[in-house]
């Protein structure tokens, strides 16, 4: 992935533009480097990807994942679920196994809930039933809407439900 790549064939001869769409490409097994730049949302998407899955950045000042508190950019799990379209979070990982994520910053995510849930926020991840390793990743200014003590979870919120 690449700031100055296009979403078009499988990513495989040049770079894809978004993250989105290079996750839409990929298979378990495959690598997704994302390029030194700063990316924005592109608005809610719903993708099916299955577990195994690694996502690397060119390091966690290069790599930024902007969200401007706007909308998710990546959805990551094995079957297609209902996703409430307002949230604005980096990474929902639900039901996957095997998915890595290192080398970049994700920034200004927000979150109320998930699935009719408001326990379930993590402005930035949120992880439910799911083999996720995350290194050298920083969570920069995410917020759990309504934070409160029955609101837990700035940037990530991780749970076995």
């Amino acid at each position: 992935v690449s700031t100055t790549g296009t979403d078009v064939n499988d990513c495989s001869i040049s770079a894809c533009a978004t993250l989105t769409y290079a996750l839409l490409k990929s298979a378990a097994g495959d690598l997704i480097s994302v390029a030194a730049g700063t990316y924005s949302s592109t608005g809610f998407t719903e993708l099916v990807v299955t577990s195994g899955i690694t996502i690397a950045g060119a390091g966690v000042d290069s790599t930024i994942i902007d969200l401007a508190y706007t909308g998710e950019i990546v959805l990551v799990y094995p079957e297609k679920k209902f996703i409430n379209p307002s949230l604005s979070r980096a990474f929902i990982f639900d039901g996957v196994n095997n998915v890595v994520v290192s080398g970049l910053t994700v920034r200004q995510g927000s979150a109320s809930g998930y699935k009719g849930s408001s326990k379930l926020t993590g402005g930035c991840a949120l992880m439910l039933r799911s083999g996720v390793s995350i290194s050298d990743v920083k969570f920069d200014a995410c917020r759990s809407n309504g934070n409160a003590a029955n609101a837990p979870a700035g940037a990530i919120y991780i749970d076995a439900v």
